[in-house]
């Protein structure tokens, strides 16, 4: 386990969690465990994770792992995205079923074309959709 991972170990003892969770995850493996259906709903309805929290491990590891803190950036077809505070542009136009995660006041914008498929799942974030052509997008 990575010192960005133990900041969410604490606080995930102190909620009732899933028990794929074991406590000696990296930051990496708390990230994928974060993109799964279970995963997305627990966020959601727990506001995990915190953004004091997220603000102490954000930076480029953050990043590659899909996982957005408090930027300003722009993302074409990335499959898994969380995204807390900032602005994001996303841009699908490749036929594949992406997720997206935002939250924190994040502000998103997300164009979607051809025959792309984005699922949203979003707390206290605004969320602005264009759809081109047959994309669907989904914001829960």
């Amino acid at each position: 386990m990575d010192k960005e991972a133990k900041i969410f170990h604490k606080k995930l003892k102190r909620i009732e969690h899933c028990e794929k969770i074991t406590g000696k995850e990296t930051i990496e493996q708390l990230a994928t465990l974060m993109f799964t259906p279970q995963g997305r709903e627990f966020c959601i309805e727990n506001n995990f994770p915190a953004m004091e929290d997220l603000l102490k491990i954000k930076g480029e590891r953050t990043k590659e792992l899909g996982v957005i803190i408090d930027s300003n950036l722009e993302f074409e077809n990335r499959e898994n995205i969380a995204i807390f505070g900032g602005t994001v542009k996303l841009r699908y136009n490749e036929i594949k079923r992406c997720r997206v995660l935002a939250m924190h006041g994040a502000n998103v914008h997300i164009i979607a074309e051809n025959y792309a498929i984005v699922l949203v799942e979003s707390r206290g974030a605004k969320v602005v959709v264009t759809k081109k052509g047959n994309a669907k997008v989904v914001v829960r």
